[in-house]
C-alpha cells in the first residue's frame, strides 16, 4: 500500500481529529489573511490621508512686535513686519514643503448692481453692518486650512490659484440668500465710508459649510476668533485683489501678508521641517510666530495606530493559540499511534517513510484548509474591514500574501510533525511495542 493511500485511509479512519485540525487551520488562516488585507487597506488609507490631510505649519506676523499708526488720511495700519514674498520664497524652498497659501483677512462689504448684499447670519437694518463679510485674500484656496480640514467643501466652480484675477468664492448659503450664481459680477469694497476703491469681481466658486462643523452650539467651530462672523459669511478673494482693495493701507498688499500656511509632503517630517525653517538666518523670528497645524493628522493617525495594533494583536494571539493547540493534537495523535509505528518498523518500514506519511497527512489537511480559507477570506474580508471602519472594496486578499502565509504555515506545521515524532522515532520497535502495556 503506497504512502498516499495509507495517509488518506488514516485521515478517514480518524475523521474527528482530521476535521478538528482542518477547522483550526481554516480559522487561523482565514483570520490572518483577512487581517492582513485590512492592514493593507489601512496602510493605503494612511498614505492617501497623508496626501489629503493638508498637514501644514503657519507663519504669522507678530502683531505685538509693532504698533498702530495713522496716516494723514486717517487710515490706521500695523507697523509690525509683514510676511513678504521674499520670506515666502525662502521658506518654500525648504525640502519637504509642497505648497503654500498666503492670506490677508479683512472685513469687506459686497454689492451687486450697486446694491449692498446681506450676510446670512443677522439683519440689524444698517447696510454697513448687514453687508459685511470676512474677506480672505488667498494665493491658493485649495490649500486654505478651511478646505484642507474639510470645514468647507467646494461644490461648484473652481479654486483660486496664483494665476486667478478679480475672483471671489462665496458660500452656498450666501449665494442662496442673495440669489447669486457662478459667473455673476459683484463689487467688493474694504471700507465704504473711506475713499477705498470699489473693485469688480467674478464669482468663480461656491463652497458648502460641512454639516458636522456647522453646529451653532459650538462657537469654536462656527465662529472665527473674533466671534463675529459665521462661516457662511466668509468670502475668498484672489490674491491680486489685495493690491487693489487695500491701496490706502501700508501694512498689506504689494506682496505683504499676515499669515502663510505651508503644506508638507509627509506629516511625519513636520517637526524637522519647522526646525529647518526656524534656522533660516535671514528671518527675524522675533517678529513672527510659527506653529504646526497637524491636529487632524495626529488624531486620525492615533486612531489608525490603535486599529492596526488591535488587528495585529488579534492575529498574533490567534496564531500562537492555534500553534499550541495543533502541537498538542499532533503530539497526542502520534503518541496514540505507537502500535502502528512499532508494527511498521518491525516489518521493515524505515523511520523516514513513516514520518513522510505523517507529513503527507498534514499536507492534505493543510491543502484543504488553506484553499478553503483563501476563497472564504475573499468573501468576508470586506465585512471584516467594515467592522474596523474600512471601505469593503479596499480590503483585498492578495495572492502574493496568500502564498507567503501558505509557505510559512506549511513550514511551521511540518516542524510540529517532525518534533512530535522525535520522542517515539528515537526508540526501537520492541521498546515502542512494549510500551503498549
Amino acid at each position: 500500500m503506497n504512502l498516499l493511500k495509507r495517509s488518506i485511509l488514516y485521515l478517514f479512519r480518524k475523521w474527528k481529529v482530521s476535521i478538528l485540525l482542518l477547522l483550526i487551520l481554516f480559522m487561523v488562516v482565514t483570520l490572518t489573511l483577512s487581517g492582513i488585507a485590512v492592514l493593507n487597506a489601512e496602510e493605503q488609507k494612511t498614505e492617501e490621508f497623508k496626501e489629503a490631510t493638508g498637514t501644514s505649519f503657519s507663519v504669522e506676523r507678530n502683531y505685538e512686535s509693532g504698533g498702530m499708526e495713522t496716516d494723514e488720511k486717517g487710515n490706521t495700519y500695523l507697523t509690525s513686519d509683514p510676511i513678504t514674498d521674499d520670506m515666502i520664497e525662502k521658506i518654500a524652498s525648504v525640502e519637504g514643503i509642497k505648497a503654500y497659501n498666503a492670506t490677508v483677512d479683512s472685513i469687506s462689504s459686497i454689492l451687486k448692481d450697486g446694491e449692498y448684499l446681506y450676510q446670512t447670519d443677522r439683519y440689524v437694518g444698517d447696510y454697513l453692518v448687514d453687508s459685511q463679510t470676512l474677506s480672505v485674500t488667498n494665493i491658493n484656496t485649495q490649500y486654505s486650512n478651511y478646505f484642507t480640514s474639510h470645514i468647507f467643501e467646494l461644490v461648484e466652480g473652481e479654486h483660486i490659484t496664483p494665476d486667478t484675477e478679480n475672483a471671489i468664492i462665496i458660500s452656498e448659503a450666501y449665494a442662496e440668500k442673495n440669489n447669486l450664481k457662478l459667473g455673476d459680477t459683484l463689487t467688493v469694497v474694504n471700507d465704504p465710508l473711506s475713499d477705498d476703491p470699489f473693485v469688480d469681481v467674478e464669482v468663480i466658486g461656491i463652497f458648502r459649510v460641512m454639516g458636522d462643523t456647522a453646529d451653532e452650539s459650538d462657537d469654536k467651530k462656527v465662529y472665527d476668533l473674533s466671534g463675529y462672523f459665521v462661516y457662511n459669511d466668509y468670502v475668498f478673494l484672489s490674491a491680486d485683489l489685495a493690491d487693489k482693495l487695500y491701496v490706502n493701507y501700508d501694512d498689506v498688499g504689494s506682496g505683504k501678508f499676515n499669515v502663510v500656511d505651508f503644506y508638507v509632503e509627509n506629516p511625519e517630517n513636520l517637526d524637522s521641517i519647522i526646525q529647518e525653517v526656524q534656522n533660516i538666518k535671514d528671518i527675524n523670528w522675533n517678529n513672527f510666530y510659527i506653529y504646526a497645524n497637524d491636529e487632524i493628522y495626529q488624531n486620525t493617525q492615533e486612531s489608525v495606530d490603535n486599529s492596526s495594533t488591535l488587528i495585529i494583536s488579534l492575529i498574533v494571539i490567534a496564531i500562537i493559540v492555534s500553534i499550541s493547540v495543533i502541537s498538542i493534537i499532533v503530539f497526542m495523535s502520534i503518541k496514540g499511534r505507537r502500535r502502528e509505528i512499532g508494527i511498521l518498523l518491525s516489518i521493515g518500514k524505515s523511520k523516514a517513510t513513516i514520518m513522510i506519511q505523517f507529513i503527507i497527512e498534514m499536507l492534505i489537511i493543510s491543502a484543504i484548509s488553506f484553499t478553503g480559507s483563501y476563497f472564504f477570506s475573499k468573501l468576508i474580508a470586506g465585512n471584516l474591514g467594515q467592522a474596523f471602519g474600512k471601505v469593503a472594496e479596499s480590503v483585498i486578499i492578495q495572492n502574493s500574501q496568500f502564498a507567503l502565509i501558505t509557505g510559512i504555515g506549511i513550514v511551521i506545521l511540518l516542524a510540529i510533525v517532525i518534533i512530535s515524532c522525535i520522542p517515539i522515532m528515537n526508540k526501537k520497535p520492541r521498546q515502542i511495542l512494549s510500551q503498549m502495556n
